[in-house]
């Protein structure tokens, strides 16, 4: 114990570094039910096995996991220098590369183990994970590779690309991880309302998934140049942001939803809806109807009919609409 030093007072929040799992599916499924939309989607969760998910905008408190002989939890302010208990951050990011590639070798083995040798087929099992920075403060234990904190927030959060496991090819990119990582990104800003960014827009974080065994799992996403594919198709929405995403881009998610709209449509949202409404927050739904709107066509220089105004109306409601369901959970 002689390298644990307890700070009796820490006036400013520390700094470390950590990962976690991602709750990263839409629904949650249910034993001899239907499955039901997930509101833990985009949550942080621990990479052990303690059941305490990081809530958005609200601190989390450390308490212990342990039991006493009579399967009771120990009653014990955590951190408790003589136990292991805590929220536990390292002091590097780079240190983070052992409990990720223990996560990942655990779950390889559960897919060796649940294959029983068969040959691979269909889509790659993919975990979706995130690493960055937290906020300690509370009572600390400090140890030399890290530390135990009471209190702890999410300071900074870079989405790392999903490691895949099994399956057939893994090299491909789907449409469908692309939108995948595109709302998770979104949805870890409006959860914890922190910088939140795509791995290849971070140098340390690009070296950390580059190295010899965790890059076994990351490498499906790399061209032959070296350069990040998951990346270059995720374009402006990886860099690291706490913005939160407005009318115009529901607009946009209306758009894709329609298999690209017509061109009525395009017009519509860039000569009418985006300019008038696109600034406002997509999770503020109320100043939309608190906006004058009375569109003139060009063609005839007069105002649209009352009806025509309604439907210009609905069109956004049904796009906030649509942004609530994918990007916007409930907290």
């Amino acid at each position: 114990m002689s390298d644990v030093r307890i700070p009796d007072r820490v006036g400013e929040p520390i700094r470390g570094f950590r990962m976690w799992r991602l709750a990263s599916s839409r629904l949650r499924h249910r034993r001899y039910a239907p499955p039901v939309p997930n509101p833990d989607f985009g949550s942080l969760l621990p990479f052990c096995d303690i059941d305490q998910i990081w809530q958005g905008r609200q601190r989390l408190v450390a308490r212990c996991a342990a039991r006493d002989a009579n399967g009771k939890f120990f009653e014990h302010e955590s951190p408790d220098p003589a136990c292991r208990c805590g929220i536990y951050a390292v002091k590097r990011l780079d240190w983070v590369e052992e409990p990720l590639l223990l996560l990942l070798a655990d779950r390889l083995r559960d897919h060796a183990g649940c294959a029983r040798r068969r040959p691979a087929s269909g889509r790659p099992h993919e975990n979706w994970l995130v690493v960055g920075s937290v906020s300690l403060w509370g009572k600390i234990v400090e140890g030399t590779w890290g530390y135990r904190a009471q209190y702890a927030y999410p300071e900074q959060l870079w989405l790392l690309p999903p490691a895949r496991i099994g399956g057939g090819d893994k090299s491909a990119i789907e449409e469908a991880t692309a939108v995948h990582a595109h709302d998770l990104l979104v949805v870890l800003r409006h959860r914890y309302r922190v910088p939140v960014g795509y791995a290849d827009q971070d140098t340390e974080v690009s070296k950390l998934l580059g190295l010899d065994e965790l890059g076994w799992f990351f490498s499906w996403r790399l061209a032959a140049s070296g350069a990040d594919r998951l990346g270059r198709i995720l374009r402006t929405i990886g860099r690291p942001t706490a913005d939160l995403p407005t009318v115009r881009d529901a607009l946009k998610l209306w758009l894709a939803s329609r298999g690209g709209g017509s061109w009525d449509d395009h017009l519509l949202v860039e000569r009418y809806l985006a300019p008038t409404f696109g600034h406002v927050p997509a999770d503020r739904p109320e100043l939309v109807d608190a906006i004058p709107y009375a569109p003139v066509s060009r063609a005839s220089k007069l105002p649209y009919k009352p009806r025509t105004v309604v439907r210009h109306r609905r069109a956004v409601e049904k796009a906030l609409a649509l942004a609530a369901e994918r990007w916007l959970p409930a907290t």
